[in-house]
């Protein structure tokens, strides 16, 4: 015997020839056809191969010179990473030979150093001393640079004509705060700062009293010198000449802060500073709290951009961003914004120097991260960005040709969005998770931006985000219609053409499962009834403009006449099966415009004259299948079967399968129709159960039979009678008809009692009754055959039990 999985093999093989005898006729029409393969679609994963954000050399260059001074005139306390490190990670991303390395980091030595500038927020001040009478005092503060003590002597002898030294800021002093001791300035001051290692910060604050001359009258009037450059800056001089004599100022004394400006962090510090006394006489007490942080200024021409700070960022966010995603080897929608720390610090250093506050620098990432769409950057990074971005805007924060900037990007992400959604069922695979979840990301993001106030305020004429989806979305499936009727034209058969559309947009709406929960979710919008509505529209304007058509070869020929050929009579009745999937996608109980459609008549026709051919081809496989059968075995276990009854089931399963899909809207006529179908049935299982017993007398069970059977014959006789019961087995077939369904409908229209539902019960009793008569006889006739062996054995075992061993007595028996 075969091994069982080539029995199976066999089966299978016997089996696609008995379908491919009719071209498979039943299995064409008894489901609908399996979506094709989405394309692959955009998965995103994209690596960098060529490292550079443009093709413009010079302008790398210049961009490389500028990393370059960054780190040259790094300030403030930083990360402790070594000069020659920062320079050779900037050499590696940018991917500069050594030899013109050298060449470009000698001119970013040459160029003039900045400005560096200490950045004063004097926020407030608690526990003061009192110096008033009134039990307050009525504090104001100075500040200043305090120089190294090696350069102080050379001051006198600058004079104003000096060059080097920018504009003079004077010796700031915040306004008086008057009565209390727990003043709040909220003052902002900047002040040249010489040596960043060796010059010290100093702050001073004093009670104002409104007698004679104070201390904030000399800090005027010392502010109006002119003769003397720098004299403004170190105010040390007024306050020793305040402490000189009593008798001058009348001001008090209230605290002192000094500070080295090397220990100032190059992120900045904000605190809380305890006062100190000028001397042990000094009577102090309470805090001020200082924002502190370092940036630089550069003497640049009026023709330079004022972002060019900005601008200058970004490209180096997207230079050092491509470097890593380059080492990394990984697709480009893997990265996260994660840069190594001498990235990160040459960033730091370059957003210090340009004095880009943390806003600008969300910004700069966003600006910089949005401009990488095309390669793939991942919406959910975008989102985060983004997020911050929005968080630390606030109205004034950003001046107008910064807004412009953040402008113009979200409008091209705008813009990239809506172009990817015109097209998003082309380039996105569902089957892929992925490239799902990045189409969601992208929605998300896209959400996030439009309700943000800051987009608001960057874009100035907009429509809301609900409006424009619901635009893009109807023009997305206008594009996707349009592009399926050229694709598919068919002047030769327009019914085929009509078909391949439908069946296009039944793939489209498969997928309303993958894209709706999306826009719901992120957007609030009714995915699927925008997009079947105007398919729907698309739909019905095209019928209408092919029944109106005076083409020799048109869909309404083809579809009103009868077809005289089964070729047509299939392809009509594939049209109606598409388009009866096409409207399951529908939300019950709403109009739409393909309800005007009057094609049902044409259907129907073509529906009886599927049933009849469909009789004549169920009975010519009957026959091939019996000519082709042979012997299988149904797992491992002793139970008999042929091929044949494989073929005989799938027949009325295709049949019922198929009539399911059938959707005859006359009821009457789908009660005639029906009952056909179980007359056909009943044949088809009548007439095999002939074939089988035929076939078995043929082989020599209906003769004179020996005693004992051989086993060949007993297995054909067992296969034909398991064959015999798995098809009466398929006379089940009240639920897959829906009769009850039907019986409904049939007397709410016609308010009589319907005879066919009671033909129905009788042709399925009455054949059912002939397959079992069949299998008894032919039992029956085994049994008879076998009863004289039987008595003989038994009546042997009864009166001799004891003469053999109790296995050798039953053998017999077993092997009968």
């Amino acid at each position: 015997m075969r091994p069982v999985s080539r029995l199976k093999r066999r089966t299978k093989k016997i089996s696609h020839r008995v379908q491919a005898s009719d071209g498979y006729f039943f299995e064409q029409f008894s489901k609908s056809p399996e979506p094709e393969e989405d394309p692959p679609g955009q998965d995103n994963q994209l690596t960098i191969v060529k490292l550079s954000i443009n093709d413009n050399n010079e302008r790398l260059y210049d961009l490389y010179v500028e990393t370059l001074y960054t780190i040259v005139h790094k300030i403030g306390r930083s990360s402790p990473i070594p000069e020659t490190q920062l320079i050779k990670y900037a050499k590696d991303a940018f991917q500069i030979d050594g030899q013109y390395h050298q060449k470009l980091l000698d001119k970013a030595m040459k160029e003039k150093p900045p400005i560096v500038l200490l950045n004063v927020h004097l926020l407030e001040a608690r526990d003061l001393i009192a110096k008033d009478i009134n039990g307050f005092s009525d504090p104001f503060a100075m500040m200043g640079i305090i120089p190294d003590q090696r350069r102080i002597s050379d001051i006198g002898e600058e004079n104003s004509g000096d060059e080097g030294l920018a504009e003079d800021l004077g010796t700031p002093a915040s306004p008086k705060d008057k009565k209390t001791l727990n003043p709040k300035w909220n003052e902002k001051f900047q002040l040249f700062v010489d040596d960043v290692e060796k010059d010290m910060f100093h702050l001073d604050i004093w009670d104002h009293d409104d007698e004679d001359r104070s201390v904030l009258d000399a800090v005027a009037s010392l502010n109006q010198v002119s003769g003397l450059k720098g004299i403004g800056r170190y105010f040390k001089e007024i306050t020793q000449s305040a402490r000189a004599s009593d008798n001058d100022f009348v001001d008090d004394f209230l605290g002192a802060v000094t500070l080295r400006i090397a220990d100032i962090p190059s992120s900045g510090l904000e605190e809380w500073f305890d006062l100190e006394k000028r001397s042990e006489k000094s009577e102090v007490s309470g805090k001020v709290k200082l924002k502190l942080w370092l940036s630089t200024r550069e003497e640049r021409s009026d023709e330079i951009d004022d972002l060019m700070d900005v601008k200058q960022h970004i490209e180096l966010i997207r230079q050092f961003a491509l470097q890593e995603i380059r080492i990394s080897g990984a697709p480009v929608s893997f990265y996260q914004g994660n840069l190594p720390e001498t990235a990160t610090t040459i960033l730091h250093q370059h957003a210090i120097q340009g004095d880009l506050t943390e806003l600008h620098q969300a910004m700069c990432h966003w600006l910089a991260y949005s401009a990488m769409l095309n390669i793939g950057i991942s919406y959910a990074f975008l989102y985060d960005i983004l997020t911050k971005l929005i968080s630390l805007w606030a109205p004034l924060a950003l001046d107008k040709d910064e807004e412009n900037m953040l402008g113009e990007s979200f409008i091209m992400f705008d813009n990239y969005c809506k172009s990817f959604l015109l097209e998003h069922r082309q380039k996105i695979n569902v089957k892929k998770r992925s490239q799902v979840d990045s189409f969601a990301n992208m929605i998300r993001c896209l959400k996030l931006l439009r309700d943000s106030p800051l987009y608001s305020k960057c874009v100035i004429y907009q429509k809301s985000l609900d409006e424009d989806l619901n635009h893009v979305l109807r023009e997305s499936a206008n594009k996707y219609f349009n592009d399926k009727v050229k694709e598919f034209q068919n002047d030769e058969s327009p019914c085929t053409e009509f078909h391949d559309i439908v069946r296009s947009l039944i793939k489209a709406c498969h997928k309303f499962t993958n894209f709706d929960p999306i826009f719901k979710t992120y957007a609030g919008i009714d995915y699927c009834d925008i997009t079947y509505r105007e398919f729907d529209r698309l739909l019905n304007d095209y019928i209408c403009a092919e029944m109106m058509s005076e083409k020799k070869k048109d869909l309404k020929t083809s579809l009103m006449s009868i077809p005289e050929d089964e070729h047509s009579l299939n392809m009509v009745l594939k049209v109606h099966f598409a388009l009866s999937e096409f409207k399951s996608f529908r939300v019950p109980k709403q109009k739409y415009r393909l309800d005007n459609l009057e094609w049902d008549t044409t259907f129907d026709r073509a529906i009886c004259k599927w049933m009849d051919i469909a009789r004549t081809k169920a009975f010519a496989r009957v026959d091939l299948a019996c000519q082709l059968d042979a012997q299988i075995q149904i797992t491992a276990n002793e139970v008999r079967h042929t091929s044949s009854y494989v073929d005989i089931c799938h027949i009325v399963e295709q049949m019922l399968s198929a009539w399911d899909r059938m959707e005859v809207k006359d009821v009457c006529l789908r009660a005639e129709l029906t009952e056909k179908l179980v007359q056909c049935i009943c044949k088809i299982a009548e007439y095999y159960i002939d074939r089988v017993m035929a076939q078995l007398a043929t082989d020599g069970f209906c003769g004179q039979l020996q005693p004992f059977l051989p086993p060949a014959l007993v297995n054909i006789f067992c296969a034909a009678i398991n064959n015999c019961e798995q098809v009466r087995r398929t006379l089940i077939v009240g639920e897959k008809l829906r009769l009850d369904e039907l019986l409904d409908a049939y007397k709410l229209k016609t308010h009589k009692e319907p005879k066919w539902r009671a033909n129905i019960d009788k042709d399925l009793e009455t054949c059912e009754k002939f397959i079992g008569e069949q299998i008894d006889c032919t039992i029956d006739r085994m049994s008879r055959r076998q009863l004289p062996q039987l008595k003989k054995h038994v009546f042997h075992l009864a009166w001799s039990p004891a003469a053999c061993p109790v296995d050798q007595a039953l053998k017999p028996l077993t092997d009968m």
